[in-house]
């Protein structure tokens, strides 16, 4: 389990402290829904409190969520609007106040993006899972590191920098930056699921791999345990107060909040997080997020509330499950503006419709040529793909055909009138030579946003696409969505699963 000492626990009041400072004069203001937006911004009195914010059902809507950073990566920060705008979301509310690590302003809850975890943190969770639950849940991550198949390392956390001298830090590519490595420490730096080189030096984690990185008290198990053309791989297991440890699983996104406001449809008001709900007890706007039992999410703002008074309002407002995201750096963006602009942020939390491609006025993005393996019923495939945007995208024709022998099979078609791709589920795929070919060029390349839309049983499905060597080329996730079949990922053996 991942260990923090007491002087994190106080380095995260004084960012919090800052925080509600600096947004002390924060504004709000109101926000009309455009023709593009899917869902209506409201603004409503309840329990007499005033609340602004959005509903929807990300199973109706063709709604994704997606975790929103900071462009410098794990330690930088910036405004919610501005990683709304970069995240093409219509709406987004901002997460946990940051803490401060040897002058580094980093995340300070636990993070899930793609399914992946990419930090470890304390405090609540707030998740949705790749069919669109809610979850809430004090959890906690188990880390194991294996060298050559044997377990030889135990992380203390992912992606957060630490001082202490028994400190073991998993760090993978979402860190985003140069990691610092202090006088006394080494990090064992992996590529490919082997050991390629081990430093005392500051590095950068390769897209293709993970590094631990030896604070000095602990150095002395590099030389006992790792040596050059090592396999290393490792694992995580979540441990869990409110939900199941298999729920964490089916994440798709999550982010550190502060304090739970309701809990199974009881107005708890903190009881999760006491000594979070001993800062709150002040009025104050508070971002928010939370499901109805119906399974829509609410986002938004409640205006000059104590931690009370907002569990009170989320439950009139027939939410089951709630939390407020922070302290006072509350913030929430709606349709391309500031519904309150809040402090700077590390991490945030936006939705985005499907058919969105990239953020307003969207511009040609860099492609990342990428080579992952991808489990289809235990038998492992190469595939090409491209990354863009932290995203895998793979080429239909080579995902027809991968599933072609599977329940999930699915034929393709053209359909010239209405320049869209036809989808037959559940018919025999026909190959056309095309599949698990290499690219004629495969390297990284610009990649307008753009392609044709799916038509899948009489629905037309504008998902995000790009066309590269003239194939179009869909998010994994986003096919399984429309079509039906789950897509996972195993940590340690570096794999899409499709089972």
């Amino acid at each position: 389990m991942a260990r923090f000492s007491d002087g994190w626990r106080r380095q995260v009041k004084i960012c919090a402290i800052l925080a509600a400072l600096v947004i002390g004069a924060a504004s709000y203001r109101a926000v009309p829904a455009s023709a593009a937006s899917p869902a209506a911004l409201f603004d409503r009195t309840v329990n007499g409190k005033s609340v602004s914010g959005v509903t929807f059902h990300l199973k109706d809507r063709g709604i994704r969520p997606a975790l929103l950073m900071a462009g410098g990566g794990m330690p930088s920060r910036a405004s919610l609007a501005s990683m709304g705008d970069a995240g093409g979301v219509f709406a987004a509310v901002g997460g946990v106040a940051c803490v401060s690590v040897g002058g580094f302003s980093m995340p300070r809850g636990v993070l899930i993006e793609d399914g992946k975890l990419i930090h470890t943190g304390e405090g609540l969770t707030a998740a949705i899972t790749g069919d669109g639950r809610f979850l809430l849940d004090d959890v906690s991550f188990d880390l194991y590191g294996y060298v050559n198949g044997a377990l030889k390392v135990i992380p203390w956390g992912v992606n957060h920098l630490t001082e202490e001298g028994e400190g073991i830090t998993l760090f993978t590519p979402e860190f985003g930056a140069v990691v610092p490595v202090a006088a006394g420490s080494r990090a064992v730096v992996v590529a490919d699921g082997v050991v390629s080189h081990i430093t005392s030096s500051d590095f950068v984690v390769p897209d293709n791999g993970f590094a631990f990185l030896f604070n000095p008290d602990v150095v002395y198990m590099v030389g006992e345990r790792f040596k050059i053309g090592d396999h290393a791989s490792y694992d995580y297991r979540a441990n869990t107060v409110m939900t199941r440890p298999q729920d964490w699983g089916d994440v798709s996104v999550a982010i550190g909040a502060l304090a739970d406001l309701v809990v199974g449809g009881k107005a708890t008001a903190g009881m999760h997080a006491p000594e979070e709900a001993r800062k709150l007890a002040a009025r104050a706007d508070r971002a928010f997020m939370g499901a109805s039992a119906g399974g829509a999410l609410t986002v938004g703002l409640l205006r000059d509330v104590s931690l009370k008074d907002a569990a009170e309002t989320c439950k009139a407002m027939g939410l089951v499950d709630a939390v407020c995201m922070d302290a006072g750096s509350s913030a929430f963006y709606f349709d391309g503006q500031s519904v309150k602009a809040g402090a700077d942020i590390n991490n945030s939390i936006g939705f985005a419709e499907i058919s969105s491609a990239g953020g307003k006025g969207a511009t040609a993005s860099l492609a990342l040529a990428k080579e992952l393996n991808v489990s289809v019923k235990g038998s492992v495939t190469n595939l090409r793909g491209y990354n863009v945007g932290g995203s895998n995208y793979f080429m239909l024709r080579d995902v027809a055909y991968l599933l072609k022998d599977t329940e999930y099979r699915f034929g393709v078609g053209w359909n010239g009138g209405s320049k869209t791709i036809s989808i037959y589920k559940g018919r025999n795929y026909v190959p056309d030579g095309s599949e698990l070919k290499p690219a004629a060029s495969f390297a990284d390349r610009s990649a307008p946003p753009g392609g044709a839309s799916l038509a899948v049983s009489g629905a037309v499905y504008s998902l995000s696409v790009y066309n590269l060597d003239g194939n179009n080329y869909f998010r994994l996730r986003d096919l399984g969505g429309v079509l039906g079949f789950p897509v996972g990922w195993d940590m340690g053996a570096g794999v899409i699963l499709i089972d």
